[in-house]
């Protein structure tokens, strides 16, 4: 007989505590759960939570309660539990369980009043806080809030992409525009401001309103194009050249006439264009700010000077140049329109109404970028004027040409130490006080740009040197034997056919020569053999110019083109042939000069770049105690010295004076002096180490014996026992107070043995 079942116990009521303790695991799954809705969908609680209203979260939190699937809380049974072994264990799963795919937005929202950032963009930290100046009035001032959160602004990737267009606009510039003369600085000035504010306007809305969404990725795909086309459009860019031509001008001239206004009108175009985007970027800021209750008073003016700007540029594009007047408003009104934009930044600045606060970190590094763009156009042009020197004729360089390069490349790393040099992009200063650190960036930049164009000229002028002088050897080694009626040894002639076939001549040299030589044979000729030689040298030189890189235009192109037009149907003309010589000789002390002309700036340049880089970096950094002090007053100074050695380009500017032997050089000014013996860039460079060193040395010293000063000469008596003792380890006794060598030799030593010290002191440093 089956026994009756046990009545089963009526569940016990929960206490009071299992309760809570329900409740509490309810609330910790459904936080879990909205966290991995979340994260499945790649947005952050932040921006669920920022929607509704503070009052409205306890409701939810009652309503997420509510709606959790309470079975959830059972325990899981045991046999739903796949057991864990060694298999399960060696498996790699990571791949299943990666980081979601994150979702970019079509327009992020901006921060709303009052609203705090508690957001951290992965990899990096929150954004320095800026710390105001109370007498700037920019304490408690709501319009100065961040406009967005860290995590929402764009990647750094944006802006390194945009830099790759200013590298290829600046350099295709600088290739069809290379400052060889005097006359060549305004028209690379007048393009250089145009290129760089339009970087600077777009930096300044980037750093304030830029986010990682669709809406400004597509407006930077914009951008690009449109600076694209204005580096393309930037060939025959010359203000200067769009005034009328007079009646009856060169051929040359009409072309270049032509050329640079379809470049102006085509460059206005393109700006005014980059301005409509950038309006049509502020005008959304506008929007969004009325739709989120912020205020964006820097973002009004700014829209409102963009609209005047664009009003300015396409009138000046509209006009035509019909007349000098007319021209001359045309440029008036372009540049116009640049200073209105300029000078409404500087009235935002002053007056405290420029708008939210940008991060110091993002400005110091977009500028820390533009430096870098600066520094390596001139190692780009370094190295196409060195690959040039290079070539066939001038392949026999001394040692002091490479050392000139070297120097060259020396400089520029000093000015990149001087501009990196304890640049810290985390420091914080002032609104006004960056926007004049701002400021010194526009003629710091060009000035850098200047002395390095000026030290490649000197890699130019070098190797122009070199090949005219060979090319004047051969002219009057093969006129000498086609005036006695000999021939060219044959070592003689290939060495010069060697040469002059490496400049792609049609036809080459020998079978010019062959020409030459057989009119000359001729009893009664019918050419002049003379002056088909120096035309035909005529084309030489304009080949040695274009493959060392020397321009070729005004005067100089005028004198070859009238040597081409001279007649050869009368020989033994003595006239012609002097009026020959003469123009061959003109064009090529006209071309000499010219070219040494592009050095004339690079001690006022040199100085200028030192000041500025000392004034760039007081406005940011303070070195502690005197040597704040001691390390820019040795910039200052060294800077003004350096620029006051323009003076020495007082005199003669005849270059070519130079060329010849037993020519006076008394009246030659002592910069071509220098020049001619290799000393212009050694003096640049010299000063620039002396800076260097003496703004290292004065960084660690103070002006009087500090704790860190005792520490390196406890370092020197240190060193000094453990070379000792490593001397005396290797079975090497050496007596270090042993006195030294007599005479010059001593000095010899004692210097070598500074040298040593200082050198181990430097790298310790």
């Amino acid at each position: 007989m089956t026994e009756p079942a046990a009545p089963v116990p009526a569940p016990a009521p929960p206490s009071l505590g299992a309760i809570e303790h329900l409740h509490d695991g309810a609330a910790a799954a459904a936080s879990a759960q909205v966290s991995r809705r979340s994260s499945a969908t790649g947005t952050s609680a932040y921006h669920s939570a920022s929607e509704g209203r503070a009052s409205d979260e306890p409701a939810a939190d009652a309503r997420q309660l509510d709606q959790l699937d309470t079975t959830s809380l059972d325990p899981p049974k045991s046999e739903l539990i796949s057991p864990i072994t060694p298999s399960t264990i060696n498996r790699s799963t990571t791949h299943r369980f990666s980081k979601p795919i994150q979702r970019i937005p079509y327009r992020h929202r901006p921060l709303v009043p009052g609203e705090n950032d508690t957001s951290e963009r992965e990899g990096t930290s929150l954004a320095p806080t800026r710390e105001y100046d109370e007498e700037e009035g920019e304490v408690d001032d709501p319009t100065r809030q961040p406009w967005l959160r860290q995590a929402d602004r764009a990647s750094e990737w944006s802006s390194l992409f945009y830099d790759l267009v200013v590298v290829a606009v600046l350099s295709v510039f600088s290739s069809s525009h290379e400052i060889q003369t005097p006359a060549a600085i305004p028209i690379f000035f007048s393009y250089y401001v145009i290129l760089v504010w339009i970087w600077t306007s777009q930096l300044h809305y980037d750093a304030r309103y830029e986010a990682e969404d669709t809406f400004h990725r597509a407006l930077k795909s914009l951008q690009l194009m449109v600076f694209v086309f204005i580096g393309a459009a930037s060939g025959g860019w010359s203000p200067g050249k769009i005034l009328p031509v007079e009646e009856g001008a060169a051929p040359a001239e009409r072309v270049e006439h032509q050329r640079a206004t379809d470049s102006f009108v085509t460059v206005g175009i393109a700006y005014a264009i980059s301005r409509g985007l950038l309006l049509f970027q502020y005008r959304y800021v506008i929007s969004a700010g009325a739709r989120w209750k912020r205020k964006v008073p820097g973002a009004r003016l700014t829209s409102i000077s963009l609209g005047i700007s664009i009003i300015l540029v396409v009138v000046a594009t509209s006009l035509s140049s019909s007349s000098a007047s007319i021209a001359r408003v045309k440029i008036a009104l372009f540049y116009l329109g640049i200073a209105v934009e300029m000078a409404t930044v500087w009235f935002q600045v002053v007056w405290g109404v420029s708008g939210p606060t940008a991060s110091d970190e993002y400005v110091a590094e977009r500028y820390g970028a533009l430096s870098l763009i600066i520094l390596g156009e001139g190692f780009l042009s370094l190295t196409r004027a060195f690959g040039s020197a290079l070539s066939t004729l001038v392949s026999e360089a001394n040692f002091a040409f490479y050392l000139q390069v070297f120097l060259i490349i020396f400089v520029i790393f000093c000015i990149w130490t001087f501009l990196f040099f304890h640049f810290r992009k985390t420091d914080t200063i002032s609104s006004r006080r960056s926007a004049v650190w701002e400021m010194v960036h526009f003629p710091l930049h060009f000035a850098i740009l200047l002395l390095q164009a000026a030290m490649i000229n000197f890699v130019t002028i070098h190797s122009f040197s070199v090949a005219i002088q060979r090319t004047i050897g051969y002219f009057d080694t093969a006129v000498l034997a086609l005036s006695n009626g000999t021939e060219l040894t044959g070592a003689v002639f290939d060495d010069i056919s060697l040469h002059l076939d490496s400049l792609n001549m049609i036809p080459n040299f020998e079978t010019t020569y062959e020409d030459l030589s057989a009119i000359a044979r001729e009893e009664n000729p019918v050419r002049d053999a003379y002056v088909l030689g120096a035309q035909y040298f005529g084309q030489i030189i304009l080949a040695v110019c274009k493959t060392t890189g020397v321009e070729v235009s005004g005067p100089p192109l005028t004198s070859l083109e009238h040597l081409v037009g001279l007649n050869t149907s009368s020989p033994h003309n003595e006239t012609i042939r002097e009026h020959a010589g003469e123009l061959l000789h003109d064009a090529i002390k006209e071309i000499a000069n010219d070219a040494a002309a592009g050095m004339l700036w690079i001690f006022p340049a040199a100085g200028a770049v030192l000041v500025l880089c000392a004034l760039r970096s007081w406005l940011r950094y303070h070195f502690q105690g005197p040597s704040h002090y001691v390390v820019h007053g040795i910039q200052l100074v060294f800077g003004l010295a350096l620029a006051l050695l323009g003076l020495l380009c007082i005199g003669n500017k005849d270059m070519y004076a130079l060329f010849g032997d037993g020519k006076s050089v008394e009246s030659v000014n002592p910069l071509y002096r220098l020049v001619w013996k290799n000393w212009a860039v050694a003096v640049v460079a010299l000063v620039y180490m002396s800076v260097l060193l003496g703004t290292k040395v004065s960084s660690h010293l103070k002006a009087q014996l500090t704790p860190q000063a005792i520490l390196m000469i406890m370092f020197w008596e240190e060193d000094k026992e453990q070379r000792k003792r490593d001397r005396a380890e290797a079975g090497a006794d050496v007596d270090y107070n042993a006195p030294t060598m007599p005479g010059a030799l001593g000095w010899v030593q004692h210097g070598i043995q500074w040298l040593r010290r200082e050198v181990r002191i430097w790298f310790a440093m």
